[in-house]
């Protein structure tokens, strides 16, 4: 089994937030010092990759089903203030 080491610079709240996350899908992490910076490590095996891939297949399903519909909000909205002008 190999593990996976993916390094992420602290960066205060959307860290925690990250942090919160990946205690929910169970995988391990750590805060190290680098350098007078924190970095967040998240630690992964074969499983855990596969899991969070799939994760990221669906949020990007949903990404683009909001920006699709945003657009469609957008377009009226504009046309909506071309018929008041």
């Amino acid at each position: 089994m190999k593990t996976i080491k993916v390094k992420k610079t602290w960066n205060g709240a959307s860290s925690a937030l990250l942090c919160y996350v990946l205690d929910q899908l169970e995988l391990r992490w750590m805060i190290r010092a680098d350098n007078g910076r924190g970095s967040l490590i998240i630690e992964m095996d074969d499983e855990d990759d596969a899991r969070l891939l799939g994760i990221w297949e669906e949020l990007s399903d949903i990404r683009a089903r909001y920006l699709d519909a945003r657009q469609r909000s957008l377009g009226t909205q504009l046309t909506f203030l071309e018929a008041r002008e």
